[in-house]
């Protein structure tokens, strides 16, 4: 499926979910429910993505275990001032430290793997505006357009693009699913996990996407607004809250 990632890289990000101010975005983030569990399911397997946090409420761990291709997986973070680090480990023996360093602002400028960057961002008026490789051989980079606080489009160096809609309903999430951090197009949810709370990245989206070009995405909500339930073209996602 085109999974919802980021829900690309993305994607994941960052979430009231509008062009405001860093500090308001904050504030916001202490009112909202945290993320406890994101179930997908698919045809052929079932994969669990539970998330736990520090006395900040800050994201800290992630694990994921059930039917994902790398086995049982979890990522740590821990916050400075100036950047995340994070560490991958699988039960298939494989592990990283990636890091993402932070500006003056706290927006994400690099991605780091190993000490080596792999991706550069940049912002205008507080959005993502572009993803630059750092790779000689392949120097792909995505620019992001904005319209009323939301994604309407990114594009890559080869003319590929992705173009967004957008439901009604204020994003309220405080992990970034719909982050087009990596430049994946189609929302797939946890194509490059590393997730981010949200805010990050610059500005978020101010609603749930509705479809990313021509894959609808449908929701359910509680009463608060929160999505229950997200519907993609090849799998559901349960989502719960503490």
């Amino acid at each position: 499926m085109k999974k919802l990632f980021l829900f690309a890289a993305v994607m994941f990000s960052s979430i009231s979910f509008s062009s405001c101010s860093e500090d308001g975005n904050k504030e916001n983030q202490t009112s909202q429910k945290l993320l406890k569990q994101i179930e997908e399911i698919s045809a052929d397997k079932t994969i669990y993505y539970d998330f736990s946090y520090d006395d900040q409420q800050r994201l800290a761990e992630v694990s994921i275990h059930g039917g994902y291709i790398h086995g049982d997986v979890d990522f740590t973070y821990t916050y400075t001032d100036d950047r995340i680090s994070v560490k991958y480990n699988s039960s298939s023996g494989s592990y990283y430290d990636a890091a993402f360093i932070l500006d003056h602002n706290g927006y994400v400028t690099e991605f780091d793997v190993n000490g080596k960057t792999n991706w550069r961002y940049e912002y205008e008026n507080g959005y993502v505006s572009k993803k630059q490789s750092t790779s000689v051989v392949s120097p792909l980079f995505w620019t992001y357009r904005w319209e009323n606080g939301n994604l309407m489009e990114q594009r890559n160096s080869y003319s590929n693009s992705t173009t967004y809609t957008y439901t009604d309903k204020p994003n309220k999430l405080n992990i970034n699913l719909f982050d087009a951090q990596f430049g994946l197009g189609n929302f797939n949810i946890f194509a490059h996990v590393v997730f981010l709370p949200t805010n990050f990245k610059g500005s978020i989206p101010s609603n749930y996407p509705a479809s990313a070009d021509n894959s609808n995405i449908y929701y359910e909500y509680d009463d608060e607004g929160y999505p229950t339930q997200i519907v993609g073209p090849n799998a559901n996602y349960i989502l719960t809250y503490y």
